[in-house]
């Protein structure tokens, strides 16, 4: 995970990079879904398991914040946005982000979870950020995101 998310030295983050991050963080999730299949049951049967997942979840959060904060710098998104609620739009995008296999395997448990699930549960997790981002770097990330879903163009 740590590895997928890298965050970028001074050159910024294009909206390849934004979508790449997304699409990382879910096909991590697909690649070890005997894991994250009941991750709840889990830690919450294993104390030490149970640190090492919230470290997790305070690690990949802090490291969101960042990349919003370098999105704020460059101008990609919304300087408005206070220290708080970066931390929420983190928070909901983990969420979202942690839960999409569980949700599409509950809703739809034939579909074959591949990378086609992945990227539309990355886009998934990318629209609770999208309406804070700069329109057209906005539609730039999405249409990757689409791509990679097999997700026809939408109507911006």
């Amino acid at each position: 995970m740590h590895a997928a998310v890298a965050l970028p030295g001074p050159e910024g983050i294009t909206p390849d990079r934004l979508a790449a991050y997304y699409l990382a963080g879910l096909e991590n999730l697909s690649a070890y879904r005997f894991f994250f299949a009941d991750v709840a049951y889990l830690v919450g049967r294993d104390p030490e398991l149970a640190t090492l997942h919230r470290a997790q979840h305070d690690w990949l959060t802090a490291t969101l914040v960042t990349l919003f904060e370098i999105l704020q710098r460059d101008g990609r998104m919304d300087r408005a946005l206070g220290d708080a609620d970066l931390r929420r739009i983190a928070v909901n995008a983990f969420i979202v982000w942690w839960s999409w296999l569980g949700y599409v395997r509950s809703t739809t448990p034939e579909v074959k979870l591949d990378r086609r699930v992945s990227a539309a549960g990355a886009l998934q997790s990318f629209l609770i950020l999208a309406p804070y981002l700069e329109p057209r770097y906005r539609a730039r990330a999405r249409a990757v995101l689409e791509r990679r879903a097999h997700l026809p163009k939408s109507r911006r």
